[in-house]
């Protein structure tokens, strides 16, 4: 009795494993997360968000809708950095994944560091400008020559902050326009325009979208970004390490593959990205500025290269030092070949 019953569990284990071999063969591969054709854990891709929510958070956005998850990836939050610091964590390996205005890319890499840019993120639209400059409603400051000798509020030293002013008053004939005019730097772009109302300087320059001046009311914008490059000078694009890049091919075209979507998204979604934005952040959507972001993520090289030209004419890196070719990359997104 004790050996057949030993004899019926041999046949069913035998039969189980050539079930399990059969199967095997016949698939080729397990089936796992969309898109990946694996069971492995999620690939994790550290992300920071910014000091000051004024604009919808994609990382936030893409990890909530689940994007991530649906390429088999998990974007980590480690936290704020200011937009100083996330090259330089970018390259520390803090973070996977860096981004932010494109000036400090070029600067960055001007400088040696070793990263390239594979996905875009946001755009210049005239209703949508990277940045605006403003005053009073009442302020007699209209034209490039009006910033004589003002004091003009910002929230940062270089970059776009000085950057974008001084190409719109070259491009309206001012020849030396650092010295034309004076910088105060606040710790916050609410404490800015607090100061401009108050009196305390004469223009501010911030990150925020024409409806945000409308419904704030007495002020006027003098000019955006849009009025010196259209739509060339707002650009973002993420960036990873040339090693990360070189090590993890198959996470970054699935990284940029879920940045396009996200991209697509929220220009399509611009009210419920704020609201979740809001939400997470915990602080009223109307803080939450609108923006526009690049279709299908494809990296324009053209946006790189107006600020290589004016980052060489403003002395902040030598000619020569760095050239777009060598900045970013299409090659891991499969939208680009359709655009």
């Amino acid at each position: 009795m004790k050996k057949l019953l030993v004899v019926k569990i041999v046949a069913v284990c035998l039969i189980f494993i050539v079930l399990v071999f059969i199967n095997g063969c016949s698939n080729g591969k397990t089936t796992g997360t969309a898109g990946t054709g694996t069971d492995a854990a999620p690939f994790v891709i550290k992300h920071w968000h910014s000091t000051s929510q004024t604009t919808p958070q994609y990382f936030w956005i893409a990890h909530e809708l689940g994007f991530d998850a649906e390429e088999n990836l998990n974007f980590v939050d480690v936290g704020a950095l200011p937009a100083t610091e996330v090259l330089a964590a970018t390259v520390a390996g803090t973070i996977d994944v860096g981004g932010l205005h494109i000036n400090r890319t070029v600067a960055g890499i001007a400088a040696g560091a070793k990263v390239k840019c594979v996905v875009a993120n946001t755009e210049t639209t005239q209703e949508y400008p990277h940045m605006v400059f403003i005053t009073k409603e009442t302020s007699p400051i209209n034209t490039a020559q009006d910033f004589k000798g003002i004091k003009l509020g910002l929230t940062n030293y270089g970059g776009c902050h000085e950057g974008i002013p001084n190409a719109w008053l070259l491009k309206n004939g001012i020849s030396d326009p650092k010295n034309f005019y004076e910088v105060v730097v606040f710790p916050s772009e609410a404490k800015a325009v607090q100061a401009l109302e108050q009196g305390d300087v004469d223009a501010v320059g911030f990150h925020k979208d024409p409806e945000w001046v409308k419904d704030r009311g007495g002020l006027k914008i003098i000019f955006t970004d849009y009025d010196v490059w259209e739509s060339l000078g707002g650009a973002t694009p993420f960036y990873f390490t040339e090693k990360f890049i070189e090590e993890h091919p198959d996470e970054v075209r699935r990284f940029v593959k879920v940045m396009a979507k996200t991209n697509n998204w929220i220009n399509e979604n611009l009210d419920q990205a704020r609201e979740i934005t809001a939400r997470i952040a915990n602080v009223d959507v109307k803080s939450i500025g609108k923006v526009y972001y690049t279709p299908d993520g494809v990296i324009d090289p053209e946006t790189i290269q107006v600020w290589i030209d004016l980052l060489i004419e403003a002395g902040e890196i030598k000619p020569g030092s760095v050239n777009r070719e060598q900045m970013y990359t299409n090659e891991f997104n499969e939208l680009a070949k359709k655009s």
